[in-house]
């Protein structure tokens, strides 16, 4: 699996829980040709995979946890499934006040 399609299955296993949204990149992206890490509020180091993600809801724990099971196996089988994961709350939209999204533990 490329590393494009790697961060597709990683963002799509945080766009699949209620709640998560990835965290998108401030500004323009400009030519294609220039590399961003992160870009898609994903980033693979040796050892390492951060996930940059909004929250629309509460509470965090139970939505961090079904991210880390959906992002686990998106990892799996791949170079980076035994890699730490940090997820990363850079954002918490407004609505997650008013709105407490109901998640079935682990």
């Amino acid at each position: 699996m490329t590393e494009p399609d790697l961060v597709r299955a990683v963002i799509a296993a945080v766009a699949a829980v209620p709640g998560l949204r990835p965290a998108q990149p401030i500004g323009p992206a400009g030519p294609s040709w220039l590399p961003r890490p992160g870009a898609d509020g994903v980033e693979f180091a040796p050892g390492l995979v951060t996930v940059r993600l909004v929250a629309r809801a509460l509470p965090l724990p139970p939505l961090l946890t079904a991210a880390e099971r959906g992002i686990r196996a998106a990892l799996a089988g791949t170079a980076w499934q035994g890699a730490a994961l940090r997820l990363v709350v850079c954002e918490l939209d407004a609505a997650a006040f008013t709105k407490v999204t109901p998640v079935t533990p682990p």
